[in-house]
């Protein structure tokens, strides 16, 4: 009987490799005559067809790659939804430049995009690259310390920090969801706010000690708490990542834990079942953010809305095309998210005389390093000015600095770092380094949303440095007193 069910699945295996390989030579044969007869229609289809390869490249072999699937599911809804459900609504593809040019370049981006992602991911799937396993991990004790320590300043840096969320939902809901990026100005204490911003790294660095299941439930529940509550001025993002940020950590923690169960087959299908309800509370919540009061409650309707509203980000890829000519000039934005890290830090400043732009002026559109600002000016100055934006998109940032060079190797790696994540996580015997990759996780989600190495310098910025080396000689003080008792 076990000889037959081995044998079964062996060949279900096979069959799956099968069509993923059929889907990959599909997908290539779809763009190759998409690009010869320069037809959008074929090479939107070929991009549909990799996308799903990937998909199911995600549940073969013996594992899952959780970190994969998310990363695509966030590049489905901030990139491919909207063409999806506007071509398939009847609408065309949703673009907002009609050339046929134009939508095969951001087609051709996109489908370079995620051939590279998968051969990032494959190589690294196929290479054994422990260094980062191999550094030297923390004793029992030691972790114990820090376990205790970075909950302690989570606990506390979440107090300002939920302060400040509350605050900016009260000033959206006594004025308008716009009024927020135009006009709203904190009035917290400076340093209340940089406590504040320790509680992610806490976080972070609590969840890399890898706590038993009934210690992270109450640090699970107060940073899911703060994604639902992000809904109250308006960010639904936050609510999506932190809830895929848990998802990706139980899953992992499932799949290494053989004490305890961290996620049980009846939770995640009553999670699955919920997603399109959730979609639709999403889309009907924007509605009453916007000040609209005629609600439409079909849910396929509802999530047809929602990835049309949320795919705003192919839109920058069509601009950054159209306004590559009237760019400043001699700017590298790739690398002004790593710039600003040091610019903007006082100490530095001081020393280096360095020039730090304000954002939403001029001088940050044309003289700043950071893509999403110089493109927002483009696109409408009188709304950059007045405080909005219109958001970045790594493929549209690199492709503007690097050309089709730049997006294989930022593709590549981040395929690469995706697959090495769950290694990290689940071998690494360190803290700092599972926080890190943590960290590195939340920024790569975002990334189709985001700056191409903003996973770099959301990471490594003066107050997470500073958290990580509070944490570390924290716990050693503590550990040495307890030690001398």
């Amino acid at each position: 009987m076990f000889i037959q069910s081995n044998s079964r699945s062996i060949r279900n295996e096979k069959y799956k490799e099968l069509l993923v390989l059929v889907t990959l030579l599909f997908s290539f044969g779809l763009f190759i005559i998409g690009i010869l007869y320069q037809n959008s229609v074929l090479l939107f289809y070929a991009i549909l067809a990799i996308f799903f390869h990937n998909i199911l490249y995600t549940f073969t072999g013996n594992k899952v790659r959780i970190v994969f699937l998310a990363f695509h599911i966030t590049f489905f809804t901030f990139l491919l939804g909207k063409l999806v459900f506007s071509y398939f609504g009847g609408k065309g593809f949703g673009l907002i430049f009609s050339e046929k040019s134009m939508e095969n370049h951001v087609f051709v981006l996109l489908f370079i995009s995620l051939v590279f992602l998968l051969l990032g991911n494959v190589l690294a799937y196929k290479k054994d690259f422990n260094l980062l396993v191999k550094i030297r991990g923390n004793s029992i004790e030691a972790v114990k310390k820090v376990r205790k320590v970075s909950k302690i300043f989570f606990f506390i840096a979440y107090i300002p920090y939920f302060i400040r969320l509350f605050e900016r939902i009260v000033f959206v809901n006594n004025n308008q969801y716009i009024d927020y990026y135009s006009s709203f100005k904190s009035h917290l204490p400076s340093l209340f706010v940089m406590i504040s911003e320790m509680a992610m790294i806490s976080f972070f660095v609590f969840l890399g000690t890898k706590p038993s299941k009934k210690e992270c439930r109450v640090p699970v529940f107060l940073y899911l708490l703060y994604g639902v509550c992000s809904l109250g001025f308006g960010q639904r993002n936050i609510f999506v990542l932190n809830f895929l940020i848990v998802l990706i950590y139980y899953f992992l923690r499932n799949s290494e834990d053989k004490k305890e169960k961290w996620l049980r087959k009846k939770s995640l299908l009553l999670f699955l079942v919920l997603i399109p309800f959730m979609i639709s509370f999403l889309e009907i919540y924007s509605y009453t953010r916007a000040g609209i009061n005629t609600y439409n409650y079909s849910i396929t309707k509802n999530i047809s809305d929602f990835f049309e509203s949320q795919g705003g980000s192919i839109h920058i890829i069509e601009y950054a095309e159209h306004f590559k000519k009237i760019f400043p000039t001699g700017i590298k934005y790739t690398f002004g998210p790593l710039a600003l890290i040091f610019k903007n830090n006082a100490l530095v400043s001081m020393i280096f005389s360095s020039n730090i732009y304000t954002n939403n002026t001029v001088a940050m559109a044309l003289n700043g390093e950071i893509f999403g600002q110089t493109i927002s000016y483009l696109i409408d100055s009188r709304i950059y000015l007045s405080g909005g934006g219109f958001g970045s998109c790594y493929i549209a940032e690199i492709f503007h600095d690097f050309s089709y060079i730049g997006v294989i190797i930022i593709n590549f790696v981040y395929g690469f770092l995706i697959e090495k994540i769950p290694d990290v996580l689940a071998k690494s015997k360190n803290v700092w380094v599972s926080a890190i990759f943590l960290m590195f996780t939340h920024g790569i989600l975002y990334a189709p949303r985001d700056l191409a190495l903003n996973f770099l310098s959301s990471t490594f910025t003066i107050i997470n440095l500073l958290t990580l080396l509070l944490i570390y000689i924290t716990s050693k003080i503590r550990f040495k007193y307890e030690k001398s008792e």
